[in-house]
């Protein structure tokens, strides 16, 4: 074990130190090729923009209404153009609205622009990727780790989603970099674990699975640092900027609704239809939210109960989660296994998303009102054509390769370093034991692959460093027998 931990120190240069300037090379070099990658699939989506067939349109027309509304001037987080009766409002985060509210206040009401900017902050994605596994084993499975984040399919396919799922990884993964950065250089200052609790909290605007990810991630951080008494109270610390920056959003809801919502009320909804999907029925639990609303409209005698979100939202919600954890409780066995086969399922790089088309034609959107909005954000897209078929191979390179190297990476990681391994793993593991449990999506776990891509870089280290001993090794015996 001892000559296989140094050969894998000697294969990942673990004693290696990079300097600023190549840092900033590298850094910048990943940043163009997740980008590169992210408007060409902006612009294969570009054909089903404004038109019935595009992704999640539902919920788009959602954030696009909210932030319509915030731009007119109804309100920020409190909107004054909404009834009391109408609990909608806490079906989502209200960052997202935001956010697509500040691209329409400063480039226009367009989709497009929206994919645009979000592709950028999408970009940086990597980079964090790049700069954690760097500083936390070394810059050369960081450089292996940041490209392999980069072309993911899946991530680059949802990053042009109208949707809070895509920037929702990067806050997480800014407060991990935090956390490394107080770990590595030993740190015991109390503002980067404030500025992680910060970025925590921000995510939770976006989208609320992250909620408990600063308690969850206190065990972890207690195990990790040697010296854990001393940062418990900064761990604390940090879940509890996490809570203050999350607590206008539980105000408001007190404020407008007259109940104690932290976040969203989707919880029994994500329980009930998870229960639905993994049994196919079995508990009379619906499969989709559509399903949802007319099964509750029925057993409610009441036609408005049509979607779950509103009216009576959070009463609805709270009956949805007695009857989850009643079949819960009720049927262990099966829902043990139900979340074994959700943890299986989630380590893929969704296989349904689409590579990069070498052939993407020319759809022209069109919305409702038969006007065509600007494409001029797609301009990137277009000027990177030329890319698309070696962009295609790389992407199918990582989607064949990552889920399993992603298993091997891991197992290598621990054997090498614990500790190491625990603070990569600490993501991946809060979504697999808490997003197993209900109804899940790809877009919903992307932070975790971003951190599965360190362990699948590290078989991609392993591997290049073998075939360059190989080569060196037939070129000697090469130049020795001449």
């Amino acid at each position: 074990m001892f000559r296989f931990r140094r050969w894998c120190s000697d294969a990942l240069a673990t004693r290696s130190k990079m300097q600023t300037k190549r840092k900033v090379v590298f850094a910048v070099a990943i940043f163009l090729c997740s980008f590169s990658l992210n408007a060409l699939h902006a612009v294969d989506l570009s054909r089903l923009m404004y038109t019935s067939d595009q992704p999640k349109g539902e919920m788009t027309d959602h954030y696009d209404t909210r932030a319509v509304s915030i731009v007119e001037g109804h309100g920020l987080l409190i909107p004054d153009d909404r009834r009391k009766i109408d609990t909608s409002l806490m079906a989502f985060s209200p960052g997202y609205s935001l956010f697509v509210g500040a691209v329409y206040r400063l480039f226009g009401r367009n989709f497009f622009s929206a994919q645009l900017v979000q592709g950028l902050l999408c970009s940086l994605c990597p980079v964090l990727v790049f700069l954690i596994a760097g500083e936390l084993i070394s810059w050369r499975l960081g450089i292996a780790a940041g490209l392999l984040a980069a072309f993911y399919h899946g991530i680059a396919f949802f990053s042009n989603f109208i949707l809070p799922d895509p920037l929702c990884p990067l806050p997480i993964l800014l407060a991990t970099y935090f956390l490394v950065l107080t770990w590595v250089k030993r740190n015991s200052s109390y503002m980067p674990f404030l500025a992680a609790g910060l970025a925590l909290g921000l995510s939770v605007w976006l989208r609320p699975n992250a909620l408990l990810l600063g308690p969850f991630s206190i065990a972890i951080l207690v195990l990790c640092y040697k010296r854990w008494r001393s940062i418990l109270p900064r761990a604390v610390a940090m879940v509890t900027v996490t809570f203050l920056v999350v607590s206008p959003i539980t105000i408001r809801n007190y404020i407008m609704f007259g109940r104690f919502v932290p976040v969203w009320i989707g919880l029994g909804t994500v329980l009930w239809q998870g229960i639905g999907e993994s049994s196919g029925g079995q508990f009379g639990a619906p499969q989709s939210d559509e399903e949802l609303g007319l099964q509750e409209a029925v057993i409610y005698d009441n036609r408005h109960y049509a979607w779950w979100a509103t009216p009576d939202g959070p009463e609805r919600d709270h009956a949805r989660i007695k009857k989850s954890l009643d079949v819960m409780v009720r049927n262990p066995v099966w829902f043990g296994g139900a979340m074994i086969r959700r943890m299986w399922a989630m380590k893929q790089c969704s296989e349904w998303a689409p590579l990069v088309d070498v052939h993407p034609g020319e759809g022209v959107p069109v919305n409702a009102s038969d006007t065509v909005p600007s494409k001029a954000p797609l301009a990137p897209g277009a000027a990177l054509s030329w890319l698309r078929q070696p962009a295609k191979r790389l992407e199918r390179l990582a989607k064949e390769t990552t889920p399993t190297f992603a298993i091997l990476g891991g197992i290598i990681t621990y054997f090498i370093s614990r500790r190491r391994w625990l603070f990569i793993f600490t993501v991946p593991a809060y979504y697999l034991i808490f997003q197993s449990a209900m109804h899940t999506e790809f877009r919903y776990i992307l932070p975790m692959h971003y951190f599965l891509a360190i362990f699948a870089g590290m078989i991609w280290c392993l591997i290049i460093y073998s075939a360059r001993l190989l080569a060196m090794r037939m070129i000697a015996e090469t130049r020795f027998k001449e």
